[in-house]
């Protein structure tokens, strides 16, 4: 009787039930039992028949769900200050979310969960909800910034998720074992972001991993006073292109990139870096974007980094110890975008006094 009165709310066009698929909407409301809502954000999970109409949810031409995006991230501050209302808290009922078969996008970042659930995947529990191991389609996961949320299991449901691309998990503190970090290295991941994780170099120190994908990597406010893992220098030459070690307690000299031809952002900005700029970095054909600000780096910038066929946009070198002539190319390109001329002309403020 309850699917009939179902049918008939949904909307019918064509003599065609609209409805998002059943499973999906039954998959969604068992997520939802786990789930703190002291705004009320989910309230329209409750009034609405159509779960392709409710809030964070879409779905494709066949309604099925392949979108649930419950990200918080304009509540962060309030998070990070204790004060977060509009924040989604409680469990995450993964088991549920991938028994939602196309679910390929799934958003819960800025929100303050503390816990993931994943039940073990039996012949019997497969045959209920449809989800046999290791095939669920969700490509994009982000759950950065739930600064709470307990990771214990990492390792168990990232070896769940073969599909996926893109993994957000800045902001939360991942265990220090490293079996999560295998699970990891298994994926053919294009963006990894983690940020503020409280990693170390003996954490992610493991001999083989397979990142040959991968073109986006944030690692900032992390700790590597004692090095960069050795596989950050065996990714692909041909893929990477942005990379983030901002605020990592660095040492010594710059890590040799110069492999890395298509990096067209890099950012090592608030290090303790020092001794001379690199001619390499000039030799970076697609770098745009350089940050290498607050650091002790000495010496002048290299000649090669600003000629006139660089693809260099923006480069912050302030707050570092550097003297000699400024290239020539300042004031000089007047042909180049906006963007550059603009950094080149605000020198003294981009890259702060020259001795």
């Amino acid at each position: 009787m309850s699917l009939i009165l179902l049918a008939l709310l949904c909307a019918v066009r064509f003599n065609t039930i609209t409805c998002c698929h059943e499973r999906d909407r039954r998959s969604l409301l068992s997520f939802k039992q786990g789930v703190v809502d002291p705004s009320n954000r989910l309230s329209s999970w409750s009034t609405l028949p159509d779960c392709c109409q409710w809030y964070g949810v879409a779905c494709d031409t066949n309604n099925r769900v392949v979108v649930l995006d419950l990200s918080n991230y304009e509540d962060l501050v309030g998070l990070i200050s204790n004060n977060h209302s509009e924040s989604l808290r409680g469990e995450i009922n993964l088991s549920s979310l991938l028994a939602i078969e196309s679910l390929g996008w799934l958003g819960l970042g800025g929100n303050d969960f503390e816990r993931i659930s994943m039940a073990p995947i039996n012949n019997s529990v497969a045959t209920h909800t449809h989800l046999l191991p290791n095939s669920s389609e969700l490509s994009y996961l982000s759950l950065s910034y739930n600064i709470h949320l307990h990771a214990d299991n990492l390792h168990y449901w990232l070896s769940r998720l073969p599909s996926l691309t893109f993994l957000g998990l800045s902001g939360i503190h991942l265990p220090s074992e490293t079996n999560w970090v295998q699970s990891l290295a298994s994926l053919r991941l294009e963006s990894l972001y983690l940020a503020d994780c409280n990693l170390t170099t003996s954490i992610l120190s493991f001999q083989h991993a397979n990142f040959s994908t991968l073109s986006y990597l944030d690692l900032s406010l992390n700790d590597f006073t004692f090095g960069l893992p050795n596989w950050l220098f065996n990714l692909s030459k041909d893929h990477f292109e942005e990379f983030d070690l901002s605020q990592c307690n660095l040492r010594g000299q710059i890590p040799d990139l110069s492999g890395y031809r298509n990096l067209w952002r890099l950012d090592l900005s608030n290090n303790k870096l020092k001794g001379s700029i690199p001619e390499w970095l000039g030799q970076l054909d697609s770098l745009t974007i350089l940050d290498l600000s607050n650091n002790s780096f000495h010496s002048s910038i290299p000649s090669n980094l600003l000629n006139t066929s660089a693809s260099l946009e923006y480069l912050d070198a302030s707050f570092n110890d550097l003297n000699g002539p400024l290239p020539n190319i300042l004031g000089q390109n007047k042909s180049a975008t906006s963007n550059r001329v603009e950094s080149l002309e605000n020198w003294q403020t981009v890259f702060g006094p020259i001795k």
